[in-house]
């Protein structure tokens, strides 16, 4: 029984027919405790894994269906929520909680978000001398930056931003992400796929704000504005693709039978969503496949592997 976790990415929900909203939010089951929402799932053959909210009172229960994205997520709440893993379940391609015992350190070599401050390097909980370092190899920036990639330790993270144009931020992101990872001896290599199409029918006819200084600028000398940054703080440019939006399909649902109205892959596991969702969700996994392959074709050109992919989305906002 895990304390403090809420259901995570991997987390899939019963489909029961209890759902609310438009996307198909679970409601969950009344349940008194959290001892009594696990012997829900234990009678359930279809249930492995299960999660109780003590504010709500409520019971939800599931299955560990993602390999790379955790079960359950520490969440800051208070009482906290309960759930754990009842049994492997037939249809879970990986059962692990990813979740940190409470009080334990957010430094170190950790996953999540303490990852993606610098590859693996501390997090919150790194103390006035982490973040004294990291003020400094911001500082140093530029040559000093590509200097110390030169005499680097051979770890290399290949940085990819995906997602639209009329959204991008990107200031942040040189300064405060790359500099310090190009400082500490990581070589760095940037990757950009960016849709250009119109997002009118997305947002109901109103305007995505990105950064007001790339607003004015075409795709060439957006995709030069952005080489030249990156190289500012030290790092390569792999490549920059910006183009109109892929057109992706939905792909045929044999995988298991996850979900009441069956299957275990994208129908499946969207079976409440619309159509529109279902094809929203199917093009963004498009990107990310587009832009993995621009990775991948870096790679095979210079023979080489990359340590990381940094995955990041177009209008994020980094801090140190």
């Amino acid at each position: 029984m895990l304390r403090g976790v809420a259901p995570g990415l991997g987390f899939s929900h019963l489909a029961a027919g209890r759902a609310s909203g438009a996307r198909g939010v679970p409601r969950g089951e009344p349940s008194d405790s959290a001892e009594a929402c696990r012997d829900q799932c234990d009678v359930n053959e279809r249930c492995g894994a299960w999660s109780f909210k003590p504010k709500e009172r409520k019971c939800f229960l599931g299955n560990c269906t993602g390999v790379y994205s955790p079960c359950f997520e520490v969440v800051p709440a208070n009482p906290p929520p309960v759930g754990g893993v009842s049994r492997p379940s037939p249809h879970a391609l990986s059962c692990g909680a990813a979740a940190r015992p409470r009080g334990s350190s957010r430094g170190g070599g950790g996953a999540g978000r303490s990852a993606a401050r610098g590859g693996g390097g501390a997090g919150r909980g790194e103390g006035r001398d982490g973040r004294l370092s990291r003020r400094r190899a911001l500082q140093a920036g530029g040559a000093a930056g590509r200097r110390a990639q030169a005499a680097g330790s051979g770890r290399r993270l290949a940085l990819l931003v995906l997602g639209h144009r009329a959204r991008l931020m990107f200031d942040t992101l040189p300064g405060t992400l790359v500099a310090p990872l190009v400082a500490g001896g990581t070589e760095v290599r940037f990757f950009a796929w960016l849709e250009n199409s119109s997002m009118a029918a997305a947002f109901r006819g109103r305007r995505p704000m990105g950064h007001p200084a790339f607003a004015a600028l075409d795709d060439r000398q957006l995709a030069r504005e952005l080489r030249r940054r990156v190289h500012g703080a030290g790092g390569a440019v792999g490549a920059i693709r910006l183009g109109p939006r892929p057109l992706a399909t939905l792909p045929a649902d044999t995988a298991g039978t996850v979900g009441a109205a069956g299957g275990g892959g994208l129908e499946g596991r969207l079976w409440r969503y619309s159509e529109g969702v279902k094809l929203t969700v199917a093009t963004r996994l498009l990107k990310e496949s587009l832009g993995l392959r621009l990775v991948e074709e870096d790679e095979e050109k210079r023979g080489l592997s990359y340590d990381w992919v940094l995955w990041t989305r177009e209008d994020a906002h980094w801090s140190a």
